[in-house]
C-alpha cells in the first residue's frame, strides 16, 4: 500500500506490485482493478520489476543463472498478458491526481477504480511518458491501478531488446521497468522545468542561465498563474494567464532577471578533469495565493561542442600510413 500526501507538487512511486497472468484470472478488468479485489496467490514485485524478475525473486522457477535452468522456464508462460496491480491511499479529494509513467514494456491496458484510463492502443513503446488525469476517480481512502501488461516482442514492437550474445528472457523484458508516479497538486500544473547554460568559453568567466518551463490549466476555468522560482541566489517571478486547458511555455532570462548571469559559475566538468557541482532550479505555481505545483531540478553549467572536420583535399600523391 502506496500513501500518497496531499503537498502540492507530490510525485509518490507506487511501492510495488501484485503480478498475475491473466490465464489464471478470469475475473473482469472491472474486478480486478477495484479496491479490495481478494489477490491471493498473486506473486509480489517492485516497483521496477519485470515478470520474469518477479517470479524468480518469489521462487517460482530454479535460479537461471545456474546450469541449463533458463531453457527449463517455460516460454509460454509469457505468450499472454500479465497484471500488475497496486493500491495507493489519499486522504483529500480536493487535489488533482495524475498517473506519470514511460517504464512500461511493451504496451498495457490501465485501469484506476474499476475504469478504463487508457488502452495498449495509446500506452504502448518503451520509455514512452504517459500522464493520465484519473482525479474524478480518486476517493478518500483505498484507490487501485491495474496494468494489463502486453507480450513483449522486440522483433515487431518498438521497444527493448537484447545484447546478441546474451540468452533472451523467457519474458523478452515485459513488466514495469521504471517508477509510476502519482502526482497530486492544484488546477496549475509545472512540467519540463529546465535550465540552458550559456557558458563563455574560453574564458569560462560568466555562464547565462535561461529558465523553461510549461504550466499547464488542468481546469475548466480561466485562471492566473504566479509562477516564481530561484536558482543560484536568484528570485524571479510572472503573471501568467492561462485559458481552460491552455499549456504555455514561461521563460526567464537574464534580460527578465538580471541575476541569471551569472559571474565566476561553477563548471561541471567530464570525470577526471574536475569536478561535477551541480546548482538547484525551484520553481512554484500559485494560482489565488495558493501553491498548485512544484518543481525542482539539478542542473550543471558545462559548454559541449562538436566542430566538424575541415574538409581535406584528396591527395594525388603517394601517402604513408603509421600505426
Amino acid at each position: 500500500m502506496t500513501r500518497v500526501p496531499a503537498a502540492a507538487g507530490s510525485a509518490t512511486p507506487l511501492a510495488g506490485y501484485a503480478v498475475q497472468s491473466t490465464a489464471k484470472v478470469g475475473d473482469p478488468a472491472a474486478a480486478v482493478s477495484s479496491p479490495g479485489y481478494p489477490a491471493a496467490g498473486w506473486h509480489p514485485a517492485g516497483p521496477r520489476s519485470t515478470v520474469l524478475a518477479a517470479l524468480l525473486a518469489d521462487g517460482v522457477y530454479a535460479d537461471p543463472f545456474h546450469s541449463t535452468n533458463l531453457t527449463k522456464i517455460p516460454r509460454k508462460d509469457f505468450d499472454v498478458p500479465w497484471w500488475y496491480r497496486s493500491d495507493f491511499t489519499v486522504e483529500d479529494t480536493g487535489r488533482r491526481t495524475h498517473l506519470d509513467f514511460s517504464g512500461v514494456v511493451s504496451a498495457a491496458d490501465v485501469y484506476v477504480n474499476g475504469h478504463a484510463v487508457a488502452t495498449a492502443a495509446d500506452v504502448t513503446g518503451a520509455y514512452t511518458r504517459h500522464e493520465l488525469d484519473i482525479t474524478s476517480l480518486v476517493r478518500s481512502g483505498t484507490n487501485t491501478v491495474a496494468f494489463r501488461i502486453r507480450p513483449n516482442n522486440p522483433d515487431a514492437d518498438l521497444t527493448m531488446g537484447w545484447l546478441d550474445w546474451l540468452q533472451p528472457p523467457p519474458d523478452r523484458n515485459m513488466g514495469i521497468v521504471r517508477d509510476v508516479l502519482v502526482r497530486r497538486g492544484g488546477p496549475v500544473a509545472l512540467r519540463d522545468a529546465h535550465v540552458v547554460t550559456r557558458l563563455a568559453v574560453p574564458s569560462l568567466a560568466t555562464a547565462d542561465l535561461t529558465v523553461k518551463a510549461r504550466a499547464r490549466n488542468d481546469s475548466d476555468e480561466a485562471v492566473t498563474a504566479e509562477v516564481t522560482g530561484r536558482v543560484a541566489g536568484t528570485a524571479f517571478t510572472r503573471a501568467v494567464p492561462l485559458a481552460p486547458h491552455e499549456t504555455k511555455t514561461v521563460t526567464f532570462s537574464p534580460a527578465d532577471a538580471p541575476g541569471l548571469h551569472l559571474g565566476s559559475p561553477r563548471v561541471w566538468w567530464p570525470a577526471g578533469m574536475g569536478g561535477q557541482p551541480l546548482y538547484d532550479l525551484d520553481l512554484t505555481a500559485s494560482v489565488a495565493g495558493t501553491a498548485s505545483d512544484t518543481a525542482h531540478e539539478t542542473f550543471g553549467i558545462r559548454d559541449v561542442q562538436a566542430p566538424s572536420t575541415p574538409t581535406v583535399p584528396a591527395s594525388t600523391g603517394s601517402t604513408a600510413a603509421s600505426c
